[in-house]
């Protein structure tokens, strides 16, 4: 399975579960999502999150790979400023997902590395 189809199934669940409340499709492929609250999120699926152009409360769905969470690191502020929220999958669905202002807050700098680092290998295939 696909990037897009990973997203569309990750999407739908979190609707299915009731934190979402619509998720729009554009060409069979997640376009924004709608939360509870009304507010459009767009979403952003990319293999190679130096791709990415993260906007204002975005979701974005990339691959889970070293090259990834380094460019998540090397734009932390970037992301933070958007309070995007990344999910990173595998090839066999399992995934991760962090929301860069919420663990900006959790994590201090000097511990930001370690801290994706270890998410990420706690969740690597």
């Amino acid at each position: 399975m696909d990037l897009k189809e990973w997203g569309r199934i990750i999407l739908n669940q979190r609707q299915k579960l009731g934190r979402i409340k619509e998720v729009i499709i554009l060409n069979n492929e997640p376009e924004k999502v709608i939360d509870n609250e009304g507010k459009e999120h767009k979403v952003i699926i990319e293999d190679d999150l130096r791709k990415a152009k993260p906007t204002d409360n975005c979701i974005i769905i990339t691959q889970n790979n070293k090259k990834n969470v380094t460019e998540l690191m090397n734009r932390w502020e970037e992301y933070v400023q958007n309070n995007a929220t990344i999910y990173f999958i595998n090839s066999n669905g399992s995934k991760w997902s962090i929301n860069a202002r919420v663990h900006n807050f959790i994590v201090e700098e000097k511990n930001l590395k370690k801290s994706l680092m270890s998410l990420y290998e706690s969740n690597k295939e």
